[in-house]
């Protein structure tokens, strides 16, 4: 464990599952309001180590050590959640079982189509000996691990000329991480789109505008923010599917949803992050 010096006396401490940019974004924003932030890290390298108040090696760090006024939250929807089975008192947001349902792409879809918001078409794939024909018949012609794909990873755009030995390998880094595999329809998009929502206990909302996001090797490179967009039918109706996410998941925390706008006005939610979000990087 490394320590710093905490003076004046925080008002309270949270401790950050993950140590990256987005850790080390919400340290900086809790100190300036008197909050002493601690980080569970796997490297010393990572940027939150050097800012935070304190920083707990993951490999030897247990949630029983953990004070119990405590609030935690998540940097990576990807920390291991088994370390976080011992019985306390303290808070954790979003809860347990909100992170292990929407860290995995399938759960956000089911929620997606039991709430009506607008998604792609998808069908869970039991193996890589499927009809590949049949499946760009019907446009559904990008494979995706439901879980442990980030910034591009975990997907693969099929095609005539998809080699069998190309999908064999990308059910083979699923398997590696104990992931299923579906097959999602294209959307043709004229751009991605992205908004965070924040609620509280008490089920009170603060909702950010909606952006456009611009991706590069599917990372977010570029934030757009129109604010004569945001009367528009179509960004209103995004503000009332995220405000129907965080009140149906009885959601405490932040939430972010990834989407696809349409050339006809129409969208389609993409993703869900629950926690930070690059799109949120304002500058």
């Amino acid at each position: 464990m490394i320590s710093k010096t905490e003076s004046p006396k925080p008002d309270q401490s949270i401790l950050i599952l993950g140590a990256g940019q987005l850790a080390q974004m919400l340290c900086d924003a809790g100190a300036r309001m008197n909050l002493a932030c601690h980080v569970v890290f796997s490297s010393q390298q990572e940027p939150a180590v050097r800012v935070a108040n304190r920083a707990y090696l993951a490999s030897e760090w247990s949630y029983s050590q953990t004070a119990e006024d405590h609030i935690t939250t998540f940097e990576s929807e990807f920390f291991p959640l088994e370390k976080l089975t011992c019985q306390r008192s303290g808070e954790i947001q979003p809860s347990r079982e909100i992170m292990d349902l929407l860290r995995k792409k399938i759960g956000q879809k089911e929620i997606l189509s039991r709430l009506e918001i607008p998604t792609s078409n998808y069908q869970v794939l039991e193996s890589s000996d499927f009809d590949l024909e049949s499946m760009l018949r019907k446009n559904l012609s990008i494979l995706k691990w439901d879980f442990g794909g980030y910034d591009g990873k975990g997907n693969l755009f099929l095609s005539e000329r998809t080699s069998r030995e190309e999908i064999g390998e990308f059910f083979k880094g699923a398997k590696e991480r104990n992931s299923l595999v579906f097959a999602e329809e294209k959307i043709p998009f004229v751009k991605e789109l992205a908004v965070q929502g924040a609620r509280n206990k008490n089920g009170e909302f603060c909702l950010y505008p909606v952006v456009e996001s611009v991706q590069e090797n599917g990372i977010c490179r570029i934030v757009k923010c129109s604010r004569s967009e945001q009367n528009s039918p179509c960004y209103k109706s995004i503000l009332e599917d995220l405000t129907k996410l965080l009140d149906e998941l009885n959601y405490v925390g932040l939430l972010a949803i990834e989407l696809f706008l349409l050339e006809d006005g129409r969208y389609f939610v993409n993703e869900m992050a629950p926690r930070v979000h690059n799109s949120g990087h304002y500058t």
